[in-house]
């Protein structure tokens, strides 16, 4: 097993009063999916946060060498409440080195595009070859 959390939400009981039961068994299974499909984003920014990613983006550089880990462990280390409170729509990474930070932010920020770019092709190249790039991250060669 690997360390970690898991969620469980408890919702209001649904009585032949809400407004969660339809005329039908489809009106109804409707009504239920829209109402999970508007509490996952609440629920996603309530734990999924910066320290809920931080074991996974590490694994990312496990097994890519020990000057990568070092280097990715010390940019790590700097100041990231920037990423659990971020607002914008868009954001970008330079001298991004091995995108550490950005994949970071990626995972805790699924609706912000981000763009990442060093001027190192081999770090950029290592970056992009991480297994849990979030489709909203783009890793530039500059």
């Amino acid at each position: 097993m690997h360390p970690g959390q898991m969620q469980l939400e408890v919702c209001p009981r649904a009585t032949s009063e809400s407004k969660l039961i339809g005329e039908t068994n489809l009106e109804t299974a409707k009504n239920f999916r829209h109402y999970i499909l508007n509490r996952i984003p609440e629920i996603r920014r309530k734990y999924e946060t910066t320290e809920y990613f931080l074991p996974l983006v590490l694994h990312n550089y496990l097994y890519k060498g020990s000057e990568i880990m070092r280097s990715v462990k010390n940019d790590l280390k700097q100041d990231l409440s920037f990423i659990d409170n971020y607002q914008g729509e868009k954001m970008e990474f330079n001298n991004c080195g091995y995108g550490a930070v950005a994949l970071l932010f990626a995972l805790v920020n699924n609706e912000v595009e981000v763009t990442a770019s060093d001027p190192d092709p081999d770090k950029i190249l290592v970056a992009q070859n991480c297994v849990s790039i979030p489709p909203n991250l783009k890793y530039l060669n500059k």
